[in-house]
């Protein structure tokens, strides 16, 4: 947590940025071909979970008080980023591990300012 300890913050955790749910019934071996299938879909084609899930993405975004890190998933990425390109793909971009994506809050309103660095992700 050298960010952390750089600001002289506490950390916390918030549930609602955490990584795309599987769903209930699926089995460990059946995700990964689940979610690469759901990688070259939209959200509009998504179950009214993910949908649920995106949209608490965005609202937890919108709520932001003050400055703030996010260390969040590649889905997660994708969703904030298609939402704020006004795109239906759940895939936007392929963001490197650790790379940063930058946004910014302003009068209620959340614009992207710059994506991370993108590179060959594999996605398991």
């Amino acid at each position: 947590m050298p960010l952390a300890k750089h600001l002289d913050e506490s950390p916390t955790i918030e549930a609602r940025v955490a990584e795309l749910p599987s769903p209930a019934n699926l089995n460990l071996k059946d995700r990964g071909p689940w979610l690469h299938a759901t990688l070259k879909g939209s959200w509009s084609e998504t179950s009214p979970e993910i949908q649920e899930w995106r949209e608490n993405i965005i609202s937890t975004l919108l709520s932001q008080k003050h400055h703030c890190a996010i260390f969040t998933h590649f889905v997660v990425i994708n969703a904030v980023v298609s939402y704020l390109q006004k795109s239906d793909k759940v895939l936007s971009f392929l963001p490197d591990n650790a790379s940063c994506t930058h946004l910014r809050l302003s009068q209620g309103k959340l614009s992207l300012l710059s994506l991370g660095v993108e590179d060959k992700t594999v996605i398991n």
